[in-house]
């Protein structure tokens, strides 16, 4: 199977026999080739960026542990604390939001170690 450089690289040479036979609509359809082999090449290195991105969040969930009702990262992580994180969010987005005081920025909601998620009730 041959690389898109390849195919990139055979469509040049056909385009230069098709200038020396001055064939008109082989050139238009060599140029119309070359436009898709160029999407086509966008197009693998989308997905090569998706599949790492894939990769690195399916490696980051075996890195994160439940403790005292928050999350934790089990080891290090470039670019992230090692917790606690907000429960909440990492269970319904899989988004990993450090808690800052026991309390989650991003949905607000107010944690303490031990305790079941949720908002707090104070009895009077």
């Amino acid at each position: 199977m041959g690389t898109i450089e390849d195919i990139y690289s055979a469509l040049k040479r056909a385009k230069e026999i098709s200038d020396r036979i001055k064939n008109a609509d082989l050139l238009d359809v060599l140029a119309d080739l070359k436009f898709q082999v160029s999407d086509l090449k966008e197009e693998i290195v989308r997905l090569r960026e998706e599949n790492t991105n894939l990769r690195d969040q399916k490696d980051l969930r075996t890195k994160v542990v439940f403790r005292d009702d928050v999350y934790y990262l089990s080891e290090p992580v470039p670019g992230l604390s090692r917790g606690p994180f907000c429960p909440k969010c990492w269970e319904n987005a899989g988004k990993l939001i450090t808690l800052k005081k026991h309390w989650c920025h991003v949905c607000k909601a107010p944690y303490a170690p031990g305790e079941t998620p949720g908002p707090r009730i104070t009895v009077i």
